[in-house]
């Protein structure tokens, strides 16, 4: 299987220690600049990583069968919640509605848009209930219906991040950079990861990318990412090429069909 990997110029440690674990398992792969994706042409399927800019331009080339495992139905606020329910972080999220009045205590709250499409920059707003809505809530969407999630904010003593493959989970990693020294029980920690990749089974693309996120009242599910624009941090790079290599060798190197929805 050929990948086709963002170009940073050697300064992207994602990227090009991407690239080395695949030419270390006997794969090809080639740097490629975001302007480049737009007109290169192969006559197999590849699989693409880099930036979310990078994957749209190999979205938008005919000439090149991207393998990008995407799930719009399943990478949303909404699903999370139907799929890990109280293990979720901010199960507590409402959807605003514009033609509803809302009241509240004085606290602070964490807003970030529905879909995958970051649509609209999420965070902490340390307002009043009522005036979370004042702002502008969706640059771009053109989506129907309520795009905005407004939660409760929660406490994150150590995040992680886990690649999970065909419905296993195969590698993970605390998050690169945080402030502390990561105190987590890895084997626990990974057996709560693999739980919520089974409950999420049939909804999930083959491949993707899980956040856990340590508390104090236990593991809890940050959100669920697209595999192909993801920062794998520590994660085992050569795990994740032999399970990609054993999965598109299963599908006939073909993208694998598309899961259901939940």
């Amino acid at each position: 299987m050929h990948w086709i990997i963002q170009d940073s110029g050697g300064k992207h440690y994602n990227w090009t220690a991407l690239y080395d674990a695949v030419r270390r398992a006997g794969g090809t792969a080639e740097f490629c600049s975001v302007s480049a994706a737009l007109t290169l042409k192969r006559a197999e399927p590849v699989v693409v990583f880099g930036g979310e800019d990078f994957l749209e331009a190999a979205r938008k080339n005919a000439n090149l069968e991207s393998i990008i495992f995407h799930a719009p139905s399943f990478f949303r606020v909404d699903t999370y919640l139907r799929c890990w329910g109280n293990d979720c972080l901010n199960a507590d999220t409402f959807f605003y509605d514009p033609s509803r009045e809302y009241s509240g205590e004085d606290g602070r709250y964490f807003v970030r848009p529905l879909f995958d499409t970051k649509c609209f920059d999420g965070g902490i707003y340390p307002l009043r209930h009522g005036e979370i809505f004042r702002m502008e809530s969706c640059r771009n969407c053109r989506q129907t219906g309520p795009c905005m999630c407004v939660s409760s904010e929660k406490h994150i003593r150590e995040e992680w991040r886990f690649v999970v493959i065909s419905d296993r989970v195969v590698t993970g990693s605390p998050y690169v950079g945080a402030a502390s020294t990561p105190q987590a029980d890895t084997e626990q920690i990974m057996r709560f990861a693999q739980r919520m990749a089974d409950r999420a089974q049939g909804q999930a693309p083959a491949v993707w990318v899980l956040d856990i996120g340590l508390t104090k009242e236990g593991c809890k599910v940050i959100e669920a990412n697209i595999f192909n624009a993801s920062n794998l941090y520590e994660c085992s790079r050569d795990i994740i090429v032999r399970g990609m290599d054993g999965l598109l060798s299963a599908s006939g190197g073909q993208q694998p069909a598309a899961r259901g929805r939940l």
